[in-house]
């Protein structure tokens, strides 16, 4: 919507330029551009002020010094089981107690389940991302799909969609591991985070 608005913000400035003058019209272009880098700084300084751990220019969050993989994953069970594999062995190299590895790939699986069952448009190259960072004190495991907007966080969102998630059997195997579950839904993509304590090193 905002990259509407300034476009409609463009042809406006344009057309009103050459309403003043044709010769306007030559520098209609150059100030509306001007105006509209002002406008897209301004709403960008706004965005990222609520959100300082993004870049400022393309709001995109930033890297961390703490240990982080990521994969990008098809909707295949298969293919799941695979990164299973591989949060394991990821975990496993950073000394991560087996009590915690064992909920973080427990949690992945039924969640990842429910988005290869629920969210897949069909196409060979849709995929949906996975990735688990760790501090000295927080495991958490973020996946991100670009089904329909859905949050599992909400109740209500069982009642009315129960469907997509079986019996509430994914919220409660979160939060029966002591994890907590955030979600928002940005860039057109529901993203959910897990939460857990990491103070149990091996």
């Amino acid at each position: 919507s905002i990259n509407i608005a300034m476009l409609i913000m463009l042809v406006l400035g344009v057309w009103v330029g050459s309403q003043i003058s044709p010769a306007a019209l030559w520098w209609a272009f150059p100030v509306s551009l001007i105006c509209l880098n002002i406008v897209y700084t301004v709403l960008m300084w706004l965005k990222h002020k609520k959100t300082p751990n993004t870049s400022p220019w393309t709001l995109i969050p930033k890297t961390s010094e703490c240990p982080y993989w990521s994969i990008s994953c098809s909707y295949t069970l298969q293919s799941l089981s695979q990164t299973v594999i591989e949060v394991k062995t990821f975990l496993d190299s950073h000394n991560v107690s087996s009590d915690i590895s064992y909920k973080c790939q427990l949690i992945l699986e039924e969640l990842g389940a429910n988005i290869v069952k629920f969210a897949s448009k069909g196409t060979d190259k849709q995929m949906f991302d996975v990735s688990v960072k760790l501090t000295d004190d927080t495991l958490s495991l973020t996946l991100r799909d670009d089904g329909k907007p859905f949050n599992p966080t909400l109740s209500e969102n069982y009642a009315v969609e129960s469907n997509r998630y079986d019996s509430h059997l994914g919220l409660s195997i979160v939060n029966n591991y002591g994890a907590k579950m955030t979600y928002k839904y940005m860039y057109g993509q529901n993203v959910l985070t897990c939460q857990m304590s990491n103070n149990k090193l091996a």
